[in-house]
């Protein structure tokens, strides 16, 4: 892979920042021509991966062959013959045996490596063959020890070029990385968003990427499209309720901006129109769902409690937070309450906020406070 890219970028000009992240990839080819001089596709060693070790191999096949062929002739000789349990030639630890009887062991020149399950078969090296086979033995061991030097030199190499490999294949990950990105992006029709610095968020036609590959299997539903616009007082609200029935898609619609949000600030093209922008944020702040809890003592009503207080703790200026369901979890009135003083703190802070909810009071509150807006969910846009 790696020699494959280096080849691929040699010669492209049209690439400059590619070339700069992966323009020194070499892949290593002395190494490759060596494993695959040395290894096959199962990792056995190769004849090729050394001269002695093909001659060792050459020696040790021709030995076997020797040694097979004068086992087969044994086992034709009339003599023997009337001793066999059975003709055929195997092998028993290594040592190649015949099978004779049991009662007729004695009869056998040789030496007996096994007894059959019945225990009515010995199985016996001829004597004419323990100098054949020893030596069988001995180019085995010297087999051994040459693959095993082989084994070490080409470990010895590529330790020696281990923190070049790790540094190729750090840049090997970042393209994959950034080819997934690519594909993702065409397979959305996504764009790339503008990425400001003056705390706005203008989303145009933005869609869910996950609807939208529900929408790319046939399920017959296409996502709605979803506009937004947030910044800084005078200039835009930033603070926006999100109210409407439940089941009406509030919480998809905030879902999708946090995920676009993310998407965007990591580097990957969002599905919505090239118009959009995002804000430069340094935190992404989140309360949506139900985490209450029987063994911290936490109800639903306390647990959104506690996320609030840690979403104030560490909002800034350059804050996104998300709020879900504002006020739910307990009496209407206190939860309006208390949702209006969290949205009232985090104005002062300087944040971009995206709430929902239902409860009447919040609606009114925000509808009376500058920089904050209303907007009803329509299942079609937010404007």
């Amino acid at each position: 892979m790696l020699s494959s890219l280096a080849k691929q970028l040699a010669y492209r000009t049209d690439i400059p920042l590619i070339k700069d992240l992966a323009g020194n990839l070499t892949g290593f080819p002395h190494l490759l021509d060596r494993l695959e001089t040395t290894l096959d596709f199962e990792g056995n060693i190769l004849d090729s991966a050394s001269p002695l070790l093909q001659d060792l191999r050459g020696k040790k096949r021709s030995l076997t062959a020797r040694i097979r062929k004068r086992l087969e002739e044994i086992i034709r000789e009339p003599k023997i013959a009337l001793f066999l349990q059975d003709e055929f030639v195997t092998q028993r630890g290594g040592r190649w045996v015949i099978p004779v009887r049991m009662d007729s062991k004695g009869m056998v020149a040789g030496v007996v490596h096994d007894v059959s399950n019945t225990g009515e078969t010995a199985f016996m090296e001829p004597l004419e063959i323990i100098s054949l086979a020893n030596e069988l033995e001995n180019l085995g061991a010297e087999i051994k020890g040459e693959e095993i030097r082989i084994i070490r030199a080409i470990c010895q190499e590529i330790r020696i070029a281990a923190d070049d490999i790790n540094v190729e294949f750090q840049t090997l990950v970042r393209l994959d990385t950034l080819n997934s990105i690519a594909r993702f992006a065409d397979q959305l029709g996504a764009n790339a968003p503008f990425i400001n610095d003056g705390g706005e968020i203008e989303l145009n036609g933005a869609r869910h990427p996950l609807l939208m590959l529900m929408g790319d299997r046939g399920n017959g539903h296409e996502p709605v499209p979803l506009n937004i616009r947030l910044g800084t007082p005078p200039a835009a609200d930033s603070i926006m309720v999100i109210t409407g029935p439940n089941a009406g898609g509030k919480t998809i619609a905030i879902k999708t901006v946090g995920l676009l949000l993310t998407m965007g600030l990591s580097g990957i093209p969002i599905p919505a129109d090239p118009s959009s922008s995002i804000p430069l944020a340094d935190n992404l702040l989140v309360d949506m769902g139900d985490d209450q809890s029987i063994e911290s003592s936490l109800s639903t009503f306390s647990a959104h409690v506690a996320n609030m207080a840690e979403i104030l703790h560490k909002t800034g200026k350059l804050s996104i937070v998300l709020l879900d369901e504002l006020g739910t979890g307990t009496e209407p009135g206190q939860g309006a309450a208390i949702s209006c003083g969290v949205l009232k703190e985090l104005q002062e802070k300087g944040a971009i906020v995206i709430a929902t909810t239902h409860l009447t009071d919040i609606v009114a509150f925000v509808h009376r406070t500058p920089g904050m807006t209303n907007a009803p969910w329509n299942s079609t846009m937010l404007t």
